[in-house]
């Protein structure tokens, strides 16, 4: 051991000539790193958090990353009746989902939970809030049935 590889993940060095091969919602901060000019299999793949500027081997603990994005964001909006809260995260620019009930995060709103304050008005058609343009929503009973993007 030591060099480059010494420590926790490789250097700076192996990271500016390294590419992102994989990045995903869910992962806030993490990148999945791959370095084409390592020889050795094992240290080809490294993982890259953005915020704190570091390296690893090792894949993230994700209940830590998640525990820690709920401590620096602030609410945004939160239903009682199914659990679920709406974080903004400062430090990434996003919307995160935390359900107290089911102890779930979930990065993108997959299910928008049927709300009938709210009931999407203000949007206009088309529009689903944490999608965007070009999404409609279909509801039974105060269920939400499908999700499409059309």
């Amino acid at each position: 051991p030591g060099g480059a590889y010494a420590g926790r993940g490789p250097s700076n060095v192996v990271l500016k000539r390294s590419e992102v091969v994989e990045e995903k919602l869910e992962w806030g901060e993490w990148q999945r790193m791959f370095d084409r000019k390592q020889a050795v299999k094992s240290f080809k793949h490294f993982w890259y958090n953005r915020l704190g500027r570091y390296t690893q081997f090792v894949e993230p603990k994700w209940e830590d990353v998640w525990q820690q994005r709920e401590e620096r964001s602030q609410v945004s909006y939160e239903n009682e009746a199914d659990g679920w809260v709406t974080y903004w995260d400062p430090q990434l620019g996003q919307e995160f989902y935390y359900n107290r009930l089911t102890r779930e995060y979930q990065a993108a709103a997959e299910v928008v939970p049927y709300d009938e304050e709210y009931n999407g008005e203000g949007y206009g058609e088309g529009y689903v809030e944490g999608y965007g343009e070009g999404y409609e929503e279909s509801y039974e009973g105060g269920e939400q049935l499908q999700l499409t993007n059309g």
